[in-house]
């Protein structure tokens, strides 16, 4: 492990030369990369070393004290100030860290800000997360709102996922990833190789290597910020990227696609499921709320049972149970939405009734991504996801009541 950067030194050199560009991984692949890794770190269990565990209410390591073992932290609000002297894995409603880790952060919170030194790499995901401090090595971010004022270092590589992401600090390596809107101000000493609804390079920006950007929309680069390499932009394109077959799968028009398969899956192996999940998502709102405080919720409880050796197995279903309903949230959205259109008088709540309403939901779904209004499609896409997520969560405040009677031949 390396020693930490000292909090007064900022600069950090990279001199190694330019190569060339690898095909860009797409925007799902990104996103997915980030969540999977910061998820794989969190959940790995307390085994063959030393540790310390702790949970709570509320969690405050002073600034007088020293951890010299692992630390695993679990709390409705965490303060850390004081010196961890190996990695620090945390899972809170609200996390503040300013003191020093001179291993790795691996955070999960509603609400994340780290000014303090990290030695090694940080693993955040959160609803809103600024990152003001020293890392010594790479940032790995998935987040509504992420925010790297100037000031910030980042030792190694920035690789993100994001709603709104503004990038004002120094980044010693590259920054890859997507984000819906994306901004540009600090010294950036590597690649820039993004996708993104609205970019924009402020004048105060420096990239030292390549800046290589996908968007559908129009962009703002400022004459003033110094580019060193070349500059590319490339139009979003209903089927994907073009340098492969993962990129050309990761497509609006084929994800369409790939939810149609697994709906057709879901309605014929358990249609009493899917009537269930169709009618909770007819409380639209309701469903909403419930899928915006299970996504919050469901990460949080998920790894503070991976963190004890009892609740580890629970903890790694859940966070697959999550997964699973994140990727068919669209399905289960588009089912609701073809049952609000067709005639209530065809929903005899059978197999080929939620079929058809299922695959004229997803369509609509697919087609209205394309609407020409900045942001449209993410805010569409994320209330999908939320209100495909709140449908599936209701069920379990139904276990145990009467089964839909409706036929499901």
């Amino acid at each position: 492990m390396s020693a930490p950067t000292p909090p007064g030194l900022r600069s950090v050199q990279l001199d190694s030369p330019q190569s060339p560009r690898a095909p860009r991984p797409s925007r799902m692949t990104l996103a997915s990369f980030a969540i999977i890794l910061i998820v794989a770190t969190l959940a790995l269990p307390i085994v063959g070393s030393a540790s310390e565990v702790r949970s709570g209410g509320s969690i405050t390591i002073a600034r007088n004290e020293r951890i010299t073992e692992d630390l695993y932290l679990s709390a409705g609000s965490v303060e850390l100030l004081g010196t961890v002297n190996r990695d620090a894995s945390i899972a809170a409603g609200d996390a503040t860290i300013e003191g020093t880790v001179e291993g790795s952060v691996n955070l999960a919170a509603g609400q994340a800000a780290i000014s303090g030194l990290v030695g090694g790499s940080v693993r955040v995901a959160g609803g809103s997360v600024e990152v003001s401090g020293d890392i010594g090595g790479d940032l790995v971010v998935a987040g509504g709102r992420v925010a790297i004022p100037s000031g910030a270092t980042i030792g190694g590589d920035l690789i993100l996922t994001g709603g709104d992401v503004d990038i004002q600090g120094a980044i010693a390596g590259d920054v890859r990833g997507s984000a819906m809107n994306l901004g540009i101000g600090g010294d950036v000493r590597g690649n820039v190789d993004v996708d993104t609804s609205r970019f924009a390079v402020d004048s105060t920006a420096r990239i030292g290597g390549n800046l290589t950007y996908a968007s559908a929309s129009s962009d703002s680069i400022s004459p003033g910020a110094n580019i060193a390499g070349t500059v590319e932009r490339e139009d979003g394109t209903p089927w994907g990227g073009s340098d492969g077959w993962l990129q050309q799968s990761s497509g609006t028009l084929l994800r369409a696609l790939w939810a149609l398969i697994a709906g057709v899956v879901i309605v014929a192996v358990a249609p009493r499921v899917a009537n269930a999940i169709a009618r909770n998502g007819r409380s639209v709102l309701a469903a909403i709320g419930v899928g915006l405080l299970a996504l919050i919720v469901a990460p949080i409880l998920a790894i503070a049972l991976t963190v004890s050796l009892i609740g580890l197995p629970t903890g790694l279903i859940l966070l697959t149970l999550l997964v699973m309903t994140l990727y068919l949230t669209q399905v289960f959205a588009g089912l609701t939405i073809g049952r609000f259109i067709l005639p209530n008088g065809w929903n005899d709540g059978s197999r080929g009734f939620n079929l058809l309403a299922m695959t004229l939901g997803v369509l609509i779904i697919a087609a209205a991504s394309f609407i020409p209004v900045p942001f449209a499609s993410g805010v569409i896409s994320a209330l999908v996801t939320l209100w495909g997520l709140g449908a599936a969560a209701m069920i379990l405040g139904q276990l145990g009541t009467r089964p839909d009677t409706q036929s499901t031949a």
